[in-house]
């Protein structure tokens, strides 16, 4: 095979010289190791394409791909937990688009007896993901005690954690990443809590 993946044929005077052609490929293949076969011309092509993206970063494939699997591993690890014990509750959609699955919008600062009860018939967590304000700061208090001293319908409700934005932002003004990283230590300060 040549570089480019392409059947390569050689036309040797003798058969002889075919065999010591042979044994030199052989040779190359020996001292090239065995996972230099495997490289297929559609990987190495993109590879190539992949390098080019990270030029300009100066990192490299291994580097990348290890980043890569390493936040998959991450997403994984939480979507599971969230999706078995979490609900967050937050003010508006902006919010809740943050969030993604497990986001409860409430259309405001309070929530019925009525949703209560159903919140707390259906997680074991809820964390309280208002605005980073004195008003957000109220309606967590009164959400918090609303939903834990349920008295109303089979509670599984064990816990309520307030989400703390250290910047001042609201959840649904900061980048994907730093929510992704606040709503994750929140939720492991909260586990610990259970």
């Amino acid at each position: 095979m040549t570089a480019s993946g392409k059947r390569e044929r050689h036309f040797h005077p003798s058969r002889d010289a075919a065999r010591d052609h042979a044994q030199l490929l052989k040779e190359k293949f020996t001292q090239h190791g065995s996972n230099a076969a495997a490289i297929t011309p559609t990987l190495a092509s993109d590879a190539s394409k992949a390098a080019e993206i990270l030029a300009p970063y100066n990192e490299s494939l291994v580097t990348a791909a290890r980043f890569y699997a390493a936040a998959r591993q991450r997403d994984a690890a939480s979507e599971i937990l969230n999706d078995a014990v979490a609900a967050y509750l937050t003010e508006g959609p902006l919010d809740t688009a943050r969030i993604g699955p497990g986001g409860i919008v409430l259309m405001g600062k309070s929530i019925s007896q009525e949703n209560a009860i159903k919140v707390a018939a259906n997680f074991h967590l809820v964390i309280s993901a208002f605005d980073n304000d004195k008003s957000g700061q109220e309606a967590t208090d009164k959400i918090s005690a609303s939903l834990l001293n349920n008295k109303a319908g089979a509670s599984i409700l064990k816990h309520v954690e307030p989400l703390v934005i250290s910047t001042g932002k609201d959840l649904g003004e900061l980048d994907q990443t730093v929510a992704n990283d606040i709503l994750l230590a929140t939720l492991k300060r909260a586990m610990r809590s259970l």
